[in-house]
């Protein structure tokens, strides 16, 4: 499994299942194959594809006015709230990960 991360480290773990199944003829968990490469301090994180617009130069340049009075709002100490499109608090629900301990 390792050599198959380190000639194409963005394979997931049903990836590797399937590359383990193809080889080997042997049906492994998602969680077995984690808990294998945790062994040897392997952990597979989940990919974040950029667009290739993202961070051209003109929508840096787009963004630098609203970042420029966003550091002024902090240097005078406003107090600053963070929301999407929806106009709903961010930091209320998760898409991801476990919740917070009680």
């Amino acid at each position: 499994m390792e050599g198959y991360l380190d000639a194409e480290c963005t394979l997931t773990l049903a990836q590797l299942a399937d590359k383990v199944l193809e080889e080997f003829a042997v049906e492994l968990s998602t969680s077995t194959i984690s808990a294998k490469l945790a062994t040897k301090l392997i952990t597979l994180k989940q990919i974040c594809k950029e667009p290739t617009t993202c961070n051209n130069e003109v929508n840096k340049m787009k963004r630098f006015p609203f970042a420029q009075q966003l550091v002024e709002h902090q240097a005078k100490g406003d107090y600053i709230v963070y929301y999407d499109e929806t106009n709903y608090n961010l930091f209320c629900m998760r898409s991801q990960g476990r919740p917070a301990k009680v």
